[in-house]
């Protein structure tokens, strides 16, 4: 199964939702595409899950490809899943920033997550994605990606009231 999520922004992802439209193959798919507007394709599409359906969809998944945020990427990883990622981008009006671009490319280099940057990316990248990490699995995320992660939002939201 691939799974595809955009996670919980309110604002919409329909780049993103387009590229796993477009997926070739016949593989289940099931598809959280939140307040995105693209029309659906083959497979399964809900506008949201639950955590106990998200976290199920990423432990079974073959694939996990999401948007760039925090919370997905940590999610796929403690459900032992290396993510396909595509970041929102600010040029195309998905974000106010390019903090998901900046996160996925840091991640990418370090070989946390696959960077894909438009849907033919994104295509070749699901086809040949390794879906496991080694060692990891269920249980609280830690090591290395974990601290990076924490370092970025702790970026994000300095100067933000609590």
């Amino acid at each position: 199964m691939i799974f595809v999520t955009t996670g919980t922004n309110e604002q919409g992802f329909d780049r993103l939702v387009a590229a796993a439209r477009e997926l070739p193959g016949d593989e289940e798919l099931l598809v959280q595409y939140g307040s995105s507007t693209e029309l659906h394709g083959r497979g399964r599409w809900e506008a949201f899950l639950s955590w106990e359906e998200m976290t199920a969809a990423m432990t079974q998944a073959r694939v996990v490809v999401a948007h760039a945020g925090v919370g997905s990427i940590l999610l796929a990883h403690r459900c032992g899943r290396r993510p396909v990622v595509m970041p929102r981008r600010v040029a195309l009006g998905e974000a106010v920033d390019d903090h998901q671009l900046e996160l996925a490319q840091r991640l990418h280099a370090r070989g946390e997550v696959t960077l894909a940057l438009d849907g033919d990316a994104l295509a070749r990248a699901v086809a040949v994605a390794p879906s496991m990490l080694a060692g990891t699995g269920s249980g609280p995320a830690t090591g290395p990606l974990v601290a990076e992660l924490r370092c970025t939002l702790q970026r994000l939201t300095a100067g933000v009231p609590a």
